[in-house]
């Protein structure tokens, strides 16, 4: 079972990224913990870690966190964001990670003037394909993989993060199905992921399309394109036009 944290043990030191569901932010763990604090994260102490709290709202904001929370237990590998902890007391519901130094894939191919070698993007692309592959191994699909999603270690190696949109294979029994061109709410409720790495078949304006593996690769394909090609993937007219 995962080590639970206090929130007492944390000092906030940057704020990360903000979205309606969640904020995410780094902090530090204090040189003096609590008693209660578990042996093993002792050893975290005067690190940094990244804190995602999960913005509760209702019951299903819970349920949500819970949820990401069993999932990055589930999916425990070398190459999945590791779960050092959690914060569990009302109000505040949170996933305690390490701070990966390098951050996200897409702020060092866009933002951080760094150029990477041929052998440094062969690196964390086969550590995000050994990701992916684990996890379809264990019948779990990620349904968010992009460059935001991956980080990177001081040591230029990868692990694939945010596991909130994931789900269960078991769990996908049948397709979206609706009857006109689907609107940008019916996308928001139905159809996980970000639109620019979407497989086309999850766009189709009447069939729709269940989740498989296939859309997990062909995501994975697009930041292959990205990574190689260090231009961000856009949006064409001719995809925006599908969902409006």
């Amino acid at each position: 079972m995962v080590a639970t944290i206090t929130l007492a043990s944390l000092t906030r030191t940057q704020s990360l990224h903000t979205s309606p569901s969640s904020e995410v932010y780094a902090a530090g763990m204090k040189s003096a913990l609590p008693a209660e604090t578990p042996g093993e994260l002792n050893n975290l102490v005067d690190t940094s870690v990244v804190v995602k709290r999960t913005k509760i709202t209702c019951s299903a904001d819970i349920a949500r966190f819970e949820r990401e929370r069993d999932l990055l237990e589930r999916c425990a590998h070398p190459r999945i964001a590791t779960l050092l902890g959690i914060i569990s007391s009302a109000p505040t519901y949170a996933l305690v990670m390490p701070h990966y130094a390098r951050g996200a894939l897409f702020g060092i191919l866009h933002a951080s003037g760094e150029v990477l070698t041929a052998q440094a993007k062969a690196i964390v692309l086969s550590d995000v394909s050994e990701a992916v592959c684990h996890l379809h191994s264990i019948g779990v699909l990620h349904r968010d993989i992009k460059t935001d999603n991956i980080l990177v270690q001081a040591d230029g190696r990868a692990v694939l993060t945010d596991l909130n949109a994931s789900e269960l294979e078991s769990n996908i029994t049948s397709d979206i199905v609706v009857q006109a061109r689907p609107t940008g709410g019916f996308f928001k409720q139905f159809v996980v992921g970000t639109l620019p790495y979407m497989a086309p078949e999850l766009l189709r304006s009447v069939r729709g399309a269940a989740y498989t593996r296939a859309c997990d690769v062909y995501s994975f394909a697009i930041v292959m394109n990205e990574a190689c090609a260090r231009e961000p993937i856009r949006i064409r007219r001719a995809c925006y036009l599908v969902v409006t």
